[in-house]
Order: structure tokens, then sequence, then C-alpha cells
């Protein structure tokens, strides 16, 4: 068993975390380990869990909260446990399984340790314990500060005393960058000081060990009013000296220059073509190093390419440093004329002739086995481009690895574009699935040298990912943000990084990449004045665009065909493409582009109009709904362009063209059940209704929108204004089509109030419109809507619709309609207790809805799945089911799904033995269904029935009571099941127990 208090509280057993409800149970928990062994009195924990908070039964609450503790904590098998004692609880267990007591135990036993490696060694495993600030549950609880204060104190004189045996042991070189970081973060630390000056000696470093103690004694009195205590001036006294006993006790490593490289492609190398020496080692790469390493063999000319910073040298670096031949690398960024770039491959391949023509650097490189290495060749590929031919032609055992922002357009040569690291994905929330990243290991291990204490814990996981996936896993961009972690953590940096191109900047890197804005700049001068153009108005589309988009939106007025301009970006890295016909701009150049566009408003505001347009005119077109939203391909296209759609609206609703976002927002029938609801659209359909003329086809359109948008939200009783107006409009007008589409949203909103026969009207009206029209669709969706109203109105013939509407919906050979139908089935398996059927049935619906990108569909299949598998008793895959549609209906702001995922997961609470939680979800629950209206269906309203039933009977009065009230105002989120799965979702068990 392991406590860990060093950084997030984590209680592991085996290796394996034990899950600990976040909030009180983890601040209970820190509480008693504070105190290990020590009475700590009821009234002591109150105070720390609820300070002056009234309304509340705390010692009832507390004796709750113990008993979920000491349910965690029976896992250690007897290892840690909580006893009552007299007046209050004491935490029992070993200080060697907490790792606090276990650092300060080290820290005490190395001080009288003369051997300075076994001292190294100690120190090295208890620190490893560190894993970031200490217990951050309670650092801002006043009865914890002094406690934090001395795991602070206590990490800094361990990390005092590993220094020491590094200088004892003749490793100062080691020391001094880590020690430079130190005197930094604690300024007023005088050992750190005096360590560094010894270090800084001993590596014949004496003036910069002075003025170190300059820089000690100038802050000391500017901050303390105090002169250097004597231990830092007797080392300033020894420095000055040269005292003997200041010298390092064993030699030192020998100099990295004097040491010898014994392999033959180093030792061939001309002198001026030294390869540059990476400092630290290549992450997340492994891929591509053994992907070009092969393809070199069988390619004589590759060029690297991709954006400023996306690592082709440092790439290109790794590749030369284990090539198995001689490498010469030449660095072509500072030059720029014909003479220059041919002075530069002289030089760089040794050739004893002056640069005068091309004849005797080929004759010079005729008989040589070499790979050249060129570097940085965007300024002077069309320069370089007939060197290169001439030396492949002339000389048959060269071969050239190039780097560049485009190729160099040489015959033969493979260009080979350096994809950006491996993100996480973007939903992910757990440290294992956040730390397999490529860019999040390199953010890592780059701020750990800015702050050695930093570590990826659960706490910062998610912002260290939101970052990278912020800086689109450029590794520049990585290394700049990770540069900062020594003044900001990563929760600052996500809220400042909409300044990225402020915020990255490094003064140690040299001119052309020490800011963001610098390397993007580089490339930005390249290009002719209609490039530039096109490229500043790209800056407008927040997501992936199609050509078309890009050509109307960013070519208006530009002499140059739109393709020609947007592949010439993309040639030249500063546009990025998925293969298909879809491209976007890396979210740091689009943040460059946009300052450049910035600079002339009536530039931003006629891209902003024509971008806002095009969306409004490709959305609104087509007269059905198969064909209005295949436009462009919808599915695959318009899914991506949510974050366009809410850009141009916001802007549309700011600048003044109410008008152009009222057409905007009509057309947005169709998103707001497959991608979630925008929150600003509350604000904005208010606006859009006043503008719109009365009784027009907009009006219409427009209340269509606004009443299935309320569906989504949970507002049922908006839902059936609007949709009721829209259906009298499009009634007037003989609008079949968008009358039975929008009676669709009517009746699903009065089914969500419990309002059964009106729902089966306007659903049942919705079918005959579409049969007349001959939409199978239609006909399909609204049948099966029809038989879920059926079933739960208990109507006779309930069952027999939904047969009825699960035939048609295959005939209308719609993912999403047969989804829904299967769903239903599913639902209906659960009610009589056909668990593997059931469960069948709701994966076929998952497996549709995802293929389809109904995201609401694939919530109410992960609901019907996850009770199949409570029925069949499999618990750990109804939690790994149930937690994910919770995380996937609050991520689409849907209300109807969450108050449904909430219910489910009460039921698995209450499967689980685990009463008080299930009693705080159904509270939780209840809340949101009071502020929406929203009721439940027949077969939840039977299972919750028992659930609350057994609750009160399994929980003491004030206990439950403090559940309901609990459960009013927690984070629904919190309320999901953090363990894993123990068993895959898919799998199919035997029928058994009863959800």
């Amino acid at each position: 068993m392991q406590l860990r208090l060093l950084g997030p509280l984590e209680l592991r057993v085996d290796g394996q975390a034990v899950p600990l409800r976040s909030g009180l149970p983890r601040k209970l928990l820190v509480t008693l380990a504070l105190h290990l062994g020590e009475r700590v009195s009821a009234d002591t924990l109150i105070e720390a869990l609820w300070g002056q908070r009234s309304g509340l039964d705390k010692l009832n609450a507390l004796q709750v909260l113990v008993s979920h503790l000491r349910k965690a904590l029976s896992l250690t098998n007897g290892a840690a446990g909580i006893e009552t004692v007299e007046g209050g609880y004491r935490l029992r267990a070993a200080r060697d399984d907490i790792d606090a007591y276990r650092l300060e135990a080290t820290v005490g036993a190395v001080r009288h340790l003369a051997d300075p490696q076994e001292r190294l060694e100690r120190l090295d495993s208890a620190l490893e314990a560190w894993r970031g600030a200490p217990i951050p549950e309670v650092a801002n609880e006043e009865f914890a500060a002094a406690h934090v204060q001395r795991l602070h104190e206590l990490h800094l004189a361990a990390m005092e005393l590993r220094i020491d045996a590094l200088l004892a042991l003749g490793r100062h070189g080691e020391t001094v960058a880590e020690l430079q970081h130190l005197v930094g973060m604690h300024p007023l630390r005088e050992r750190f000081y005096a360590q560094l000056m010894t270090a800084l000696y001993r590596s014949g470093r004496q003036a910069e060990a002075l003025s170190v103690y300059d820089r000690a004694r100038t802050v000391l009195v500017e901050e303390l009013g105090l002169d250097p205590g004597p231990d830092l001036k007797a080392v300033e006294q020894a420095v000055l000296t040269q005292a003997p006993d200041l010298e390092s006790p064993v030699p030192s490593n020998p100099p990295l220059a004097s040491r010898v490289d014994p392999r033959p492609d180093v030792i061939s190398r001309p002198l001026a073509t030294a390869l540059p020496g990476p400092l630290e080692p290549l992450i997340g790469r492994e891929g591509e190093v053994a992907r070009l390493a092969e393809l070199m063999v069988g390619h004589r000319l590759m060029t690297l390419i991709g954006p400023g910073g996306a690592g082709k040298t440092r790439l290109a670096a790794e590749l030369a440093l284990n090539c198995p031949r001689p490498v010469w690398w030449i660095d072509l960024s500072p030059v720029s004329s014909p003479e220059a770039v041919l002075a530069a491959l002289t030089a760089g391949c040794g050739s004893p002739t002056p640069a005068e023509d091309a004849s005797a650097l080929i004759a010079h490189l005729r008989d040589q086995d070499v790979v050249l290495v060129l570097d940085t060749c965007e300024r002077v590929r069309g320069i370089l481009r007939p060197f290169v031919e001439s030396i492949l032609r002339a000389c048959p055992r060269v071969s050239v690895l190039a780097t560049s922002r485009r190729p160099l357009g040489a015959a033969t040569e493979m260009a080979w574009p350096v994809p950006p690291l491996s993100l996480p994905d973007p939903q992910a929330t757990t440290l294992s699935s956040i730390a397999e990243s490529a860019a999040v290991q390199l953010f890592t291990a780059r701020a750990a040298h800015r702050r050695p204490d930093f570590a990826l814990t659960d706490d910062n996981c998610a912002d260290v990912a939101r970052i990278c996936l912020l800086l689109d896993g450029l590794p520049l961009a990585i290394e700049l943000a990770a540069a900062h972690a020594g003044f900001l953590d990563p929760s600052t940096m996500v809220r400042v990084l909409d300044d990225r191109l402020r915020l990255l900047v490094d003064e140690t890197r040299d001119n052309r990449q020490h800011t963001l804005r610098a390397t993007i700049a580089w490339s930005y001068e390249l290009l002719s004045s209609d490039e530039a153009a096109f490229f500043d108005r790209l800056s407008v589309f927040a997501g992936p665009f199609a050509l078309e988009a890009a050509a109307a939106v960013a070519g208006d007025g530009l002499p140059p065909d739109g393709l020609e301009l947007l592949l010439g970006l993309a040639q030249q890295s500063l546009v990025a493409t998925d293969g298909t016909d879809r491209f976007r701009l890396l979210d740091t150049i689009r943040a460059y582009a946009g300052e450049r566009l910035a600079r002339n408003e009536e530039d931003v505001a006629a891209a902003r109009r024509r971008h806002a347009a095009w969306y409004a005119e490709l959305l609104g077109g087509g007269t059905s709904p198969q064909g209005r939203l295949q436009v462009e391909g919808w599915r695959g296209q318009l899914r991506d362009a949510v974050a366009d759609l809410r850009s141009a609206l916001d802007w549309c609703f700011t600048f003044g063209e109410e008008e152009l976002g009222a057409r905007l927002l009509a057309s947005l029938w169709w998103l707001w059940p497959r991608e979630g609801v925008l929150d600003e659209a509350a604000q904005w359909f208010p606006r859009a209704k006043e503008l719109v003329p009365h009784g027009s086809a907009l009006q219409a359109d427009l209340l269509s929108s606004s009443g299935t948008y309320a569906v989504s939200r949970g507002d049922l009783a908006a839902a059936v204004v609007d949709c009721g107006a829209a259906a009298e409009l499009y009634e007037k007008a003989g609008n079949k089509r968008s009358l039975a589409q929008v009676l669709i949203g009517l009746g699903i909103a009065q089914w969500g109030r419990g309002e059964y026969t009106s729902a089966a009207r306007a659903h049942d009206r919705a079918v005959d419109l579409f049969a007349q029209l001959e939409d199978s669709w239609g006909v399909g969706l609204c049948q099966v809507l029809r038989a879920r109203t059926a079933i739960d109105a208990h109507e006779d013939a309930g069952l027999e619709r939904l047969a009825t509407a699960e035939a048609a919906a295959r005939r209308s050979g719609d993912r999403h309609v047969l989804a829904a139908a299967l769903v239903q089935r599913a639902r209906a398996e659960v009610d009589e207790g056909r668990y593997v059927d059931a469960a069948q049935h709701a994966e076929e619906a998952l497996r549709l809805n995802e293929m389809h990108g109904h995201h609401e569909g694939a919530v109410g299949s992960l609901h019907a799945l996850g009770l199949a598998q409570l029925g069949q008793g499999r618990l750990p895959a109804a939690a790994h089911t149930l937690a994910r549609a919770l995380r996937s209906a609050n991520a689409l702001h849907h209300a109807g799904a969450t108050t449904e995922s909430l219910d489910c997961l009460a039921i698995l609470a209450a499967r689980e033995d685990r009463w008080y939680d299930a009693a705080l979800t159904l509270a939780a629950g209840h809340e949101l269904r009071s502020r929406t209206g929203i009721r439940r269906s027949a077969l939840m309203s039977r299972l919750i029935r028992q659930v609350e039933a057994d609750a009160a009977d399994r929980l003491e009065p004030a206990a439950l009571a403090g559940a309901r009230e609990q459960g009013a105002f927690v984070d629904v989120l919190q309320l999901a099941p953090c363990a894993p799965a123990a068993e895959s979702t898919t799998d199919v068990a035997a029928d058994g127990g009863v959800p």
C-alpha cells in the first residue's frame, strides 16, 4: 500500500490506483494522514471539512464520509484503516507507506551517512515520490497551511542534500543548470547560491561564481535589508583565494570536446560541418526515424518539409547521428545568393578548391560515399536545386537529406511532410491515456528543465493536454510554452494561450526561433503579395475548410485562381491538409495570419462577412433534408464546421450583421441534436426573432431551428411554443416538407413533457406528410418515435408499432433511423428481461450512430447498452458505458440525455450497494428535471421507483437528507464512475439479474 501526499492525493495498492471520490472524502483522508497515528477530534474534522457552513447535520455527514473511506481503505488488506477513538478518529498506517513521512525519514538519515554515493541513491529514491505541489486538495485551507509549508521545506532540504552529494562525487558539471534554476525559483535561499558558486568554480568559471555572489548580495539587501550570511561569505572568500578545499574531491568527467567518438563517419566528417549535437533525447519520433531510415536506403534525395517549428532539423540530426555512412552537415539558413550557397556547400564538404563554380565541388564529391544534410533550404531552394541535381547525377554514392518548408522541386526528390507530435484524444481525461501522447511527453520533459519538481499529475494532465492541442503538437511551440513552466502553471498557460504569439518566447534560442512569431515570419516573407493576402484572409476559418470555401472567402478580388493560391500555401507548409480535399491552418499559424489581417479593419469585416455568408448560402440550399445536408458531403465536413459556425454567428451578432446571423441560425435546425447546442445561441435567437419579417419563410425557419435548439437544451415549454408556431406558418405556406420536419421536434418535446396524446398526433401527421413526399427517411424516423410514445403511453399496439417502425427503418436505408429503431428495440427487451438481445441491439445501434456521427443517438445507445449490462450483472462494463454516456451528454449540453444518464448511474450505484451515491445521483437528476420539465420514460420510471424506495430503506434519514442537499449543487461529471471497465463493453454474457 502507498498513500501519496507529495502531489495530488493518491492511494495505491499493488501499483494500482484506488478510486477516491473528489471533494470531501479526499479532504478527510488528507487531514487524517497529516496527523498519522494521532487522534483527530470530530470537531477538528468538521471544521476542516465544512467550516462555518450551516444547515447540515455535520456529525452524521462525517460518519457517512468515514464509512465511505473505510470501504476504500479496505482494499489495502489491513495495511491502512480508520479507527474510531474517543471523540474522533485516527488513521492507522505504517509511516514507510506514506511518501511524505518516508522523505522526512530519508532526509534525517542521510545527514549521518559518510558515503556520498549512498546519500545520492537514497535521496534520488525518495525524491522520485515528489510529483508537484503537495496535497493540492487542501493547499488553500487554513488548517493545512503549516503542513504544506513543511513539506515544501522538506523537499528543498532534500534537494540541497542531493546537490551536496553530487558535488562530493565530483559531478559539479551536472548541477550548474539545475542550480541556476533553483536560485531563480528561491532567490532568498543562500545555500543554493553557495552550491552554485562551488559548482561554477570547479568548472573553471571563477568569474561567473563571483557574479553569483554579487547577485545574491543584491537580492538579499533589496528584499530583506540583510547582507549574505557567514557561510556564503566564506564561499566567496574561498573563490577569491582559490582555496584548495574548494577543489573537487575527485576528478570530474572530461569535457565533451576531449572525448573521442570512434565512429568512422564522425572521424571523416570535415571540421566545418560537425553535426549539431542534440542536448536532449528525441521524444516521440521513434516511428518517423525508423521509417525515414528505411526510405533513405532507396531514395538519394529526400526533403523533410513542414511548417516552422515542426522539428525538421532535429529529426534530420537524429537520422544523421544514426546513419551508418559518413554525414556532412551544411546549414543554409544564413545564405541567400548563388555565390554564398556554393561557398557554403564547398566549405561544408571540405573541398580544398575555392568556390568559383560547381565543377570543383563535384570533382571533390565524385568518389565520396557520404550523405549531405542541407538544413533550412526554403530561402534558397531555387538556387540550390541545380546544384543538388548536378551532384546527384555526377556523384553516384552521394545522397542528400534536406530540410525545407517547401520541396526543392528537384528531379527524383521525395518530399516527406514531418507530422506534428502525436496528440492526446481531446476527450481523454485520465492520466494514463494523456501521458501516452508524444506532445505531452515533450512538454513534461522540457517543463522539468525549468522547474525540476514538475511532473504530469492527475490534477494538471488535462491542462497539459489542452496546451498541446492548442499548439497543434508543434515541437517548437510546445518547447517555447514549457519554457514558462518555472513561472506559470499549466492551468494559467491555458488561459493566456489566446495570445500565444506573445507568450511563446525563449531568448535562449537563435533569432530565427526565439519566438514563434519569428519562426512563422521566416516563411511569410517568402510569399507573393497575393499569396500573403489569401493567407491572411484564411485566418477567419476556425477549423477545417473546403477548397470552394477558401476560394470564396479568401480569394475574392485576387487575380490568381483560389486553387492555385491554396495549393501554393500548402506546398510552403503554411496550410495543412488531411490527405483529402479538406484544408486547415494550424492554430499557431492562424494566430499569426489573424494578426496580419487585423491591421486593416475593412479587410477583416469583408472577410468575416464572406465567411458567414458562405455557410448561410451553403446550409440554406436544397429543398429536401437529405439534399440540403449533403451539400459538400455534410456528414464529413459540416461536422467539422461547428467551430466556424460558432465564430460566424458570434461575429454577426457582435458587429451588427444580425440579419445575416438570423439566416445562418435558421439554417442550423439539423445541428443541435447532432453536435450539441451552443450556449451563446440562447442570446442570439431572441435578437434574431425581433429582426425577421413576421409571417415570412425566414421566420418559420428560425422558429423551427429555435424549437429544435430548445428540445436539445431541455427547455421543452419553449420548444412546444416555437415548433408549434413554425408548424402554423409552414401549414399556411403549404410547405409540407418543412412542416413534417418541424413536427418531429414538436412531438419529441411533447413526449418529453409526458403529453403522449399530442406527441402521437404530431408524429402521425408527420408520417402522413413524409409518405406523401415519398420520403422513406422521414417515414421511418417518425414511426420509430411514434412507437416510443405508444410504449410509454401503454398503448396495446406499442410493440406492434415498434416492429412496423423497425421494418420501415430498414427499408429507408438510413443508418440513423435504423439505429433509433434498434435503441427502442433494446429498451423494450430490457423491460422484458431479455438482456442478451438488448445488449446486441444496443451495440449495433451504437456502432451505426458512431458511423453516422449522430452524437445524441450514440448517447441513447449507451443508455440502452448500460441498462442491458446491468441486467446481465456486468457492473464494471456498465460503469464504463454509463460514465461515457454522462460525459457525452454533458458535452452536448443535452438536458434530456444528461438526466437519463444520471438515472442510469443511480441504478448502477444501487446495484453496487453505494446507497449514498445512488441518493446523491437521483437528487442531481431531480434538480435538472425540475428545471426543465423533462419526464421519465415508463421504463425508467419503474426502475427509479425501486431505487428510491431501497435508498430510503438503506440510509439513515440524516444521510438521505444530506445526499439530497448535496445533489442539488454537485457537478454532474463528478458522478461519473472513474474506474475503468474490467471487461469489454461488447462482450455478451448470459442473462441474469434485474437492472
